[in-house]
């Protein structure tokens, strides 16, 4: 088994194995396939976000390619692909582009969280899609519910006001 920086499941943090035996399931300091590669885990950024993109919706490269390096446009090109899938009825390319998002949401720098939440977020439009709602992750709802409360977004007609205190 080679030897390099692993991450410790307790600790959080970046440590050289010092014994040459194999790491087990029990051993605090078992690696995962992402910190293969000898780098300890940071959080998720925007050449990450972009390169997922491109792979997961290959028609998506020109355009984003096109938006200058700025990633709140390019988030916005995003959001316009999900925007039309949504519209279209596309459940499955909603569904992963939602699991996308929450993941860079969630485990996101600073500016990928922001960005996800201005560009993203704020600027979809499920007032005719339920169906995209119930697909949305909870942070995401929670943010969506909070551009509602102040008045970036429009209420969704199928939800109740208990609905909107979670």
């Amino acid at each position: 088994m080679p030897s390099y920086p692993l991450i410790c499941r307790r600790r959080g943090r970046a440590e050289r194995r010092r014994s040459t035996r194999p790491v087990d399931d029990s051993d605090c300091h078992q690696a995962t396939p992402a910190l293969r590669t000898g780098f300890a885990v940071e959080a998720l950024h925007r050449s990450i976000f972009l390169k997922e993109l491109k792979e997961a919706f290959p028609q998506l490269r020109d355009t984003i390619n096109s938006q200058y390096g700025l990633l709140h446009l390019e988030v916005h090109v995003f959001t316009d692909f999900v925007q039309h899938a949504i519209a279209d009825g596309d459940k499955e390319t909603v569904q992963l582009s939602f699991m996308i998002a929450e993941r860079y949401y969630n485990g996101g720098n600073a500016d990928m969280s922001n960005a996800i939440c201005v560009s993203f977020v704020e600027h979809l439009d499920l007032e005719k899609a339920s169906w995209a709602w119930d697909l949305l992750g909870p942070s995401l709802k929670q943010e969506y519910l909070q551009c509602i409360d102040v008045g970036r977004a429009r209420p969704l007609p199928y939800l109740s006001a208990a609905d909107r205190r979670k």
